[in-house]
C-alpha cells in the first residue's frame, strides 16, 4: 500500500497563469502561489505598475501562421489538461513546441514556455525523466534569449526548484530556489511579491530539511514583504502565516504560535466568512495549539464549533467529521490526565468516558468509509486505513489509562477498548500495509493490547505472546 502523501510536500493541482499577450498562458505549479500583482513567466510579458521598472530584453510580439497555431495548440492542451485528459493534452503541447520553434525561432522565449508547459504535464504524470530535461532546456533558452539575469530565468529556476521539492530532493530544490531568489531580487527588487514568493518556498524546503530556524527567518521575511506592500490580508500571506505557525509550534514557541493563529483566524473570518473551509482549518489549528498549552476548555469550544460547521456542510460519514471527533477525544484525554494529577477520580473517569464516546462515533465513521473503498486502489485505501486503525488504537489507549486510574476491570469502557484493539489487529493482519506510519500504528496497538491484557488478566500466556510480538514489530519499524 502506498504511503499517504505528506500535505506539506505534495501539491496535486496546477494553475493556469494568464499572460498579457494575446491570451497566451503557461502552466504553473500550484505550489507557486499567485500574487495580486503583474506576473513574469517564461515567454510572457510584464506590465509594470507605477514605480515598477520594466525588465530588459522582453520578448517581442510576433504574429504569423505558426504563432497562431502555437496559441491554439497551447490553449487546447490547457483545456484538455483541466479535464484530466492528459494523454490528449500531451499531443497538443508537443505540437505547440514545434510551432513555437517555427513561428518565433528556435531560441525564442516562447519555446521555453512550451518546454515548461510540457514539463509540467510530465510532472503530473510522474514521468519525471521526461520532465527534468525540459525544465533545464527552458532555463537554458531563457538565459540565451533574455539574458542570465532576466526575471523570467528566475521564474524558470523557481519551477525547477518546485519540481525537485515535490520529489523530496531537498538539496537540489534549495539550490534552484536560492538561484531564483538572487535573480528575482536583482531584477524585480527586494520588496517585490515574487521575490517573497521564492523566499517562502525556499523556507518550506528548509523546513522539510529539518532546518526550522532558517525556515522561520525566510518565511517571516516573505510575510513582511507582503505586509509592507499592502498584501497582508491576501491568501498568499495567510498561507505563509499558517506555515510559520506550524514551525513555531514544532519549535515549542507556543504562545507566539497562538497569537499568530488568532490573527489568521481573524483574517479568514473577515475575508472568507465564518463558515468557510479555511476558517474551520484555522479554528482546528488554534485549538491544537491551545491544547498543547493546557487550555482544554477553549480548545474544546473551538473544536465543537468546527464539528457543527462540518456536520452542516458534509455528510454524516465525511472523513473530516471523523478528524474533528478524534481531536475532541484527544482534548478529553488531556483534561482527564490533568484531573488525575489533581486526584479528582470522578472527573477523571467522566473525561475518559467522554473520550470513549467520541471515539466510538469516530470509529463508526471510519468503518463506513473503509467499507466503501475496499475495492479501490491502494492509494485511495491508504487514505482511509489509518483513520480507522488510529481510532481503534486510541480507544484502546483510553481504556488503558482509565483502568490504570480506576482499577475497575468491569468498566464498560475498558471492555470497549479491548474489543477495539483486537479489531485493530485483525484489520492489520488482513491488510497489506507496508507504509511506515501504519506499521508504527500496529506497534502501538499491539503494545496497548498487551498492557490492557496484563492489567485485566495478569501476565497470562496471551500477554506474553503480545509482548513478544511487540518486540518483533519494534525491531522492524524504522526510527
Amino acid at each position: 500500500m502506498n504511503a499517504i502523501a505528506h500535505p506539506a510536500r505534495r501539491y496535486a493541482l496546477w494553475a493556469s497563469v494568464p499572460l498579457s499577450v494575446g491570451g497566451l498562458w503557461a502552466l504553473s505549479y500550484y505550489l507557486r502561489e499567485r500574487e495580486p500583482v503583474p506576473d513574469i513567466v517564461p515567454g510572457g510579458t510584464f506590465e509594470p505598475q507605477p514605480g515598477q521598472k520594466l525588465p530588459p530584453n522582453m520578448p517581442k510580439l510576433i504574429t504569423n501562421e505558426d504563432t497562431g497555431k502555437w496559441s491554439i495548440y497551447t490553449s487546447r492542451g490547457k483545456n484538455l489538461f483541466t479535464q484530466g485528459r492528459l494523454d490528449e493534452a500531451e499531443k497538443y503541447l508537443v505540437k505547440a513546441i514545434d510551432h513555437a520553434k517555427k513561428g518565433f525561432g528556435e531560441e525564442d522565449a516562447h519555446v521555453a514556455t512550451s518546454f515548461n508547459n510540457l514539463a509540467e504535464l510530465y510532472r503530473l504524470k510522474k514521468e519525471y525523466k521526461k520532465a527534468e530535461p525540459l525544465y533545464i532546456d527552458a532555463i537554458s533558452l531563457l538565459e540565451q534569449s533574455m539574458g542570465p539575469e532576466h526575471p523570467s530565468v528566475g521564474f524558470a529556476l523557481h519551477n525547477l526548484g518546485g519540481f525537485y521539492l515535490l520529489q523530496d530532493n531537498f538539496p537540489k530544490a534549495i539550490e534552484y530556489y536560492e538561484r531564483a531568489l538572487k535573480i528575482k531580487g536583482r531584477g524585480l527588487g527586494l520588496n517585490h511579491p515574487e521575490y517573497a514568493n521564492t523566499m517562502f518556498h525556499l523556507g518550506k524546503a528548509m523546513q522539510l530539511t529539518g532546518k526550522p530556524t532558517e525556515a522561520e527567518t525566510l518565511i517571516r521575511h516573505s510575510i513582511q514583504i507582503l505586509e509592507d506592500g499592502g498584501y497582508g490580508q491576501s491568501q498568499s500571506a495567510i498561507r505563509r502565516m499558517v506555515v510559520l505557525a506550524e514551525i513555531l509550534t514544532q519549535t515549542n514557541q507556543l504562545q507566539e504560535a497562538e497569537n499568530l493563529q488568532r490573527k489568521i483566524l481573524h483574517s479568514v473570518e473577515i475575508t472568507q466568512g465564518p463558515e468557510a473551509a479555511s476558517t474551520i482549518y484555522a479554528l482546528e489549528s488554534l485549538a491544537e495549539t491551545l491544547q498543547l498549552q493546557g487550555n482544554f476548555d477553549e480548545a474544546e469550544e473551538l473544536l465543537k464549533r468546527c464539528l457543527d460547521l462540518r456536520q452542516k456542510s458534509n455528510s454524516g460519514d465525511h472523513i473530516q467529521i471523523w478528524a474533528t471527533l478524534f481531536k475532541l477525544a484527544c482534548v478529553a484525554m488531556g483534561r482527564a490526565k490533568r484531573h488525575e494529577g489533581d486526584g479528582a477520580k470522578d472527573a477523571t473517569a467522566a473525561e475518559y468516558d467522554k473520550a470513549m464516546t467520541l471515539l466510538q462515533q469516530a470509529i463508526k465513521i471510519a468503518e463506513n468509509n473503509w467499507k466503501q473503498v475496499t475495492s479501490a486502489s491502494d492509494e485511495v485505501k491508504s487514505s482511509y486505513f489509518l483513520p480507522l486503525v488510529q481510532s481503534l488504537s486510541m480507544a484502546g489507549l483510553v481504556s488503558v489509562k482509565n483502568l490504570e486510574a480506576s482499577g475497575n476491570t468491569a468498566d464498560e469502557g475498558v471492555k470497549l477498548g479491548e474489543k477495539a484493539l483486537r479489531q485493530c489487529l485483525e484489520i492489520f493482519n488482513s491488510t497489506d500495509v507496508p507504509d511506515v506510519g501504519a506499521a508504527r500504528e500496529k506497534l502501538k496497538c499491539t503494545e496497548r493490547l498487551e498492557k490492557l491484557t496484563r492489567l485485566m488478566h495478569g501476565n497470562t500466556a496471551e500477554a506474553k505472546r503480545l509482548r513478544k510480538e511487540a518486540s518483533r514489530l519494534k525491531a522492524e519499524v524504522p526510527g
